[in-house]
């Protein structure tokens, strides 16, 4: 995993310009990126919420690792996957041990988790 490292400063190098709404409720700027090429915001704004940097490779070899068992021992990721319902009128959707599992007709158990700072979103 070499494109992940901590997002602990405005400057992260190789970051892409994300983008959000002009009128969000942050009051931050629509382009996420400063004309020298910083962070508009300072990154910590989310404090436990991950404050980490990383590209599509990268997280596609986590979640590989992690839900293989390769991170965590057998009886971690057991634990981590004992997943409880947090909506009644949907109890397809449930919560373990950060992480959200969910129940699909078509692919079947479908597990990971997203991340959301302004102007980015991803998806486990």
């Amino acid at each position: 995993m070499s494109a992940t490292a901590p997002s602990d400063r405005r400057s992260l190098p190789g970051l892409t310009a994300g983008y959000t709404y002009a009128d969000n409720p942050f009051g931050f700027p629509a382009k996420s990126l400063t004309e020298a090429g910083d962070l508009a915001w300072h990154p910590g704004l989310e404090w436990t919420g991950g404050e980490l940097i990383s590209n599509a490779n990268d997280l596609a070899k986590w979640g590989h690792a992690l839900f293989s068992g390769r991170a965590l021992s057998s009886e971690a990721l057991d634990e981590m996957l004992q997943a409880q319902i947090i909506d009644p009128a949907n109890p397809e959707a449930r919560y373990g041990f950060g992480v959200a599992l969910y129940r699909s007709e078509s692919q079947g158990d479908i597990l990971g988790h997203a991340g959301w700072i302004p102007g980015y979103v991803s998806s486990l």
